[in-house]
């Protein structure tokens, strides 16, 4: 039986997805300060999900000479998959292909619109847990640091650590091997496709997208895998693994 234990799903899809692209409002001279205070869905809170402290100063500047060697080899494939996935907002790219997928038919579940809902939950909560990090640790970005940094992407009004396109391309890869996992490699690849874009862009350091250890993803297992998750601070995957347990109290 399908439970609706919340506003309508298309409603709910709808209400998350505006509220995540309100966390990139300009507000002042910074982006959404307090965005990480936000109510979320699937996980208790953004604080229960900050991640470990950023590298140290040393190895910060370390990963700024490396991203001016990166940046001076950026080719115009990169410059593309750079605004490819900075067309909006991070889970912008996601929706979309969900959307496509089932514009052309390729998609074929009972209640497909849960796709779009719980999708939408964990990129909603994605974007909370990594904006209450880093206002937490308001690691300066690359392009702050120096500003002559040949960046593709102007710099960013918000700290960079950790990085939200990574926290939102794990949580939405994953919530989507759920529906789809004979796709789970494809969709991995473009999760770290997303997470590199901010990378050759130069507006994040590479430890930015890296604030995480990967848990396997078994949406049926136990709670085990998201306590085992949060221990390992891999705090996006552990989204994806709340929305699937909730998924089968409604298949």
């Amino acid at each position: 039986m399908f439970l609706i234990c919340r506003p309508p799903l298309l409603f709910v899809t709808t209400w998350i997805l505006l509220s995540a692209s309100f966390a990139f409002a300009q507000s002042g001279n910074q982006i959404e300060p307090n965005a990480g205070t936000w109510k979320t869905w699937a996980i208790t809170s953004g604080k229960d999900f900050r991640v470990p402290p950023p590298p140290d100063a040393a190895t910060t500047a370390d990963e700024l000479a490396q991203l001016r060697i990166l940046l001076a080899k950026d080719a115009p494939e990169d410059v593309e998959k750079i605004r490819y996935w900075d067309a909006g907002s991070p889970g912008y790219r996601w929706i979309g292909f969900v959307n496509n997928r089932f514009a052309a038919g390729e998609i074929s579940i009972p209640f497909p619109i849960r796709i779009n809902a719980y999708l939408g939950m964990a990129i909603y909560d994605a974007t909370i847990a990594a904006w209450e990090s880093k206002y937490f640790y308001n690691r300066v970005p690359p392009g702050a640091l120096d500003p002559a940094l040949p960046t593709v992407l102007p710099t960013p009004k918000s700290p960079s650590y950790p990085s939200e396109h990574a926290a939102v391309a794990g949580a939405a890869a994953a919530v989507l091997a759920y529906f789809l996992p004979q796709e789970a490699v494809p969709l991995q690849a473009m999760a770290e496709e997303a997470a590199n874009s901010r990378v050759r862009a130069g507006v994040q350091f590479p430890s930015d997208t890296k604030a995480k250890k990967p848990c396997s993803f078994p949406p049926t297992a136990s709670m085990y895998c998201l306590a085992a998750a949060r221990r390992s601070s891999g705090f996006w995957m552990s989204f994806a693994h709340v929305a699937g347990v909730q998924l089968n109290r409604v298949r």
